[in-house]
């Protein structure tokens, strides 16, 4: 994991061209202890307790936004609409985050299409080559915020339960982690990527001598398809 040469230079390192990826955006879950009058309220589809963090982040995993502490219950796009980004952008218009019309985040189909926001298409049997490309490019580049989950939780274990009745304390806790990891990433504290090394894994995998023939089939299904 590499310290940014510029927090400025946001898109720089997205694949996706030649859109202007300002950054990935996704949510995640933060299992919580809560009062006994509020399990219902809190009780997410994997039957936790839980609160939610939707974030933003670059990609060289800075987070470059925070809304955290909705009920785990509610569905990721509902939370980000509660989100001051979000009501700044109906309220006032999308240029105050994104100046150029061109710029934009990356999000799953849990959130909604719009100028500002790009999800992939809907994989049906009428999508076409070039949506699924489409689609390939944005998954590659909006892992990025999964990475940057990965990577805060990893350090920070205590994120995978927050040991509080208060929820309003497990925020404080949540936010300080998603701050913290800010500091440390660009002081060069690096930490390991869970992603890497599960690439590492699938790299000694395919050393073996029958990578070369999945290979030479694998191009020749693709010389067939095209």
């Amino acid at each position: 994991m590499s310290k940014p040469d510029s927090l400025h230079s946001i898109g720089d390192r997205f694949n996706i061209v030649p859109s202007r990826v300002v950054g990935a955006i996704d949510g995640t879950k933060i299992n919580i202890k809560v009062p006994k009058t509020q399990h219902d309220s809190y009780v997410d589809r994997y039957h936790n307790h839980s609160i939610t963090v939707i974030a933003v982040c670059t990609a060289h995993n800075i987070v470059t936004y925070l809304f955290t502490g909705f009920s785990g219950s509610a569905h990721d796009s509902r939370v980000f609409s509660y989100s001051l980004m979000a009501r700044h952008i109906e309220e006032h218009g999308p240029a105050k985050y994104f100046p150029n019309r061109d710029d934009h985040l990356l999000g799953d189909s849990a959130f909604p299409l719009k100028e500002w926001m790009m999800t992939p298409y809907r994989d049906n049997p009428n999508i076409t080559r070039d949506q699924r490309r489409h689609n390939y490019l944005l998954s590659a580049d909006r892992v990025a915020i999964e990475h940057t989950f990965g990577l805060v939780k990893g350090r920070w274990r205590r994120l995978f339960f927050i040991n509080t009745y208060s929820v309003s304390k497990a925020v404080e806790i949540a936010n300080a982690a998603f701050i913290l990891h800010n500091l440390c990433y660009m002081h060069g504290d690096e930490w390991p990527d869970p992603y890497e090394e599960e690439n590492e894994e699938a790299a000694f995998v395919q050393n073996r001598a029958d990578r070369f023939l999945g290979e030479d089939k694998r191009n020749r299904i693709c010389a067939i398809l095209n």
